[in-house]
């Protein structure tokens, strides 16, 4: 709705970065944009529930409660139709506040037949909603920060949504973005509705010469990916990646011989998907048997402008596939993705480190498969008719384990998490000096000075 009268502004080559600001009745929507002559990309988006005028209207309310109680020493609270009275005057108030310093109620018999009247300062209201107003710049921060994009490449911020007519709104807006004007030509209110209906008219190809060539490019608000046997998220579609999209990946067994494997759907931004959400799963199976690792399945998310997920498994060996569609029926609603969004920056470094130890065993119980499979393929094979010297075996061990059998890290590298299980082998002073103690008992006794090998199990 925005661009659309200003085609020939948008006809630059690299397009311009717009930032939509929506601070509504009881949302706050952040959405950065790239607009090149009539295609609409977005970028990111940031939103907020429980932020807006409904917000603000509450914190009126409370002072005046407040104020009413201190005046007359009752608690207007527990009457919902004086609350119901106060909510809507408090709304006038907020607006009026809009355009003017101050704003004074009267209210006829309004708890218990008590007249009630009041002013609030403008300066008063913004100190009662400050916590609320910054919330607002904190989504405008991090829809940047997603989008890796300075704010200094912002070059128009849009201004939608009723609330966006507070001054102070407007002010930390600007002050943000280093004293940059603010873009007031639509109007607040009408903003959305306009916007709604050029897409309606884009969908069903009613909209006319007008809108025939405008193309909207939206993104999915939360990342999209698969469970691996350990419970991480296996990440196939990250948060704010452009759509329709397609992605895929490849999973494999984690035991000897196994014949179906879970494929199991999530969205969120935990590295643990014991925190993220589940959409929905189904079982492969017919996969042919083999060792734990080789077989290949193939897993594929193709999800489209409605924001519909169709997820495909398929295993390359057998040709054994299965797949389902997740609506976004069941999906998060804001309130989620805000609450999950905060928690998965807040333990980011916590899913990091997780992510890092996992690798680490997988990476171990690899190499460990890998040289069991060698030592036999070597006995098998011989050296012209000479069984080879078998490798050093490995062993994965704890730090513990390692310290009570008196086994050496491969390679005399320890391990630097504690508690992660280590490429371990004999220790070679210990079999040396058990070898010679051997020998010589052997030798006192006339015997061939030979011992039993020791058992590392």
């Amino acid at each position: 709705a925005f661009g659309l009268p200003r085609k020939s502004y948008f006809q630059v080559e690299e397009g311009r970065n717009v930032l939509v600001f929506d601070l509504g009745g009881d949302t706050c929507d952040v959405v950065l944009l790239n607009i090149l002559e009539v295609i609409c990309g977005v970028i990111s988006v940031s939103s907020g529930p429980k932020l807006g005028g409904e917000a603000f209207n509450e914190r009126l309310l409370n002072h005046f409660a407040d104020e009413f109680l201190r005046k007359h020493k009752k608690d207007l609270r527990v009457s919902a139709h004086a609350l119901s009275r106060l909510r809507t005057t408090c709304e006038h108030v907020k607006c009026k506040l809009s355009s003017t310093a101050q704003a004074s109620i009267k209210m006829d018999s309004l708890f218990e037949g008590i007249d009630f009247s009041a002013s609030i300062a403008r300066t008063k209201f913004e100190e009662l909603c400050m916590d609320l107003f910054k919330g607002g710049l904190d989504h405008v921060d991090r829809c940047l920060r997603d989008a890796k994009m300075d704010k200094s490449k912002v070059h128009e911020v849009v201004l939608v949504g009723g609330s966006t007519r507070i001054p102070r709104v407007r002010s930390q807006l600007q002050d943000f973005f280093n004293g940059k004007e603010l873009n007031l030509s639509m109007n607040p209110d009408e903003a959305v509705a306009c916007g709604a209906a050029v897409q309606a008219a884009v969908l069903t190809g009613e909209g006319g010469e007008k809108v025939q060539d405008v193309l909207l490019l939206d993104v999915n608000p939360f990342s999209l990916g698969v469970e691996d046997p350990e419970g991480i998220m296996r990440t196939l579609i990250p948060r704010n990646r452009t759509i329709p999209t397609k992605a895929e990946l490849l999973l494999t067994t984690h035991k000897d011989n196994q014949t179906t494997i879970p494929i199991k759907v999530y969205e969120g931004e935990h590295a643990r998907n014991r925190d993220n959400k589940l959409l929905g799963g189904f079982e492969l199976s017919g996969i042919r048997p083999a060792p734990k690792g080789q077989p290949e399945i193939r897993v594929v998310f193709d999800i489209d402008v409605n924001f519909i997920l169709n997820v495909l498994a398929k295993d390359k060996s057998s040709g054994s596939q299965k797949q389902k569609t997740i609506t976004g029926k069941g999906c998060l609603t804001k309130d989620d993705i805000e609450r999950m969004v905060q928690k998965a920056e807040k333990d980011k470094a916590e899913d990091k480190a997780l992510q890092e130890q996992i690798r680490q065993e997988q990476d171990l119980q690899k190499k460990e498969s890998e040289s069991a499979s060698t030592i036999q393929r070597q006995q098998r094979e011989g050296n012209g008719g000479q069984q080879k010297p078998a490798p050093e075996p490995l062993y994965l061990c704890s730090p513990s384990e390692a310290a009570e059998r008196d086994y050496l890290p491969a390679g005399g590298v320890a391990s630097a998490i504690s508690g992660v299980f280590s490429e371990c082998v004999p220790n070679p002073a210990r079999t040396a000096a058990g070898n010679t103690a051997g020998r010589t008992a052997a030798a006192a006794e006339g015997k061939s000075g030979s011992i039993e090998p020791m058992d590392l199990d």
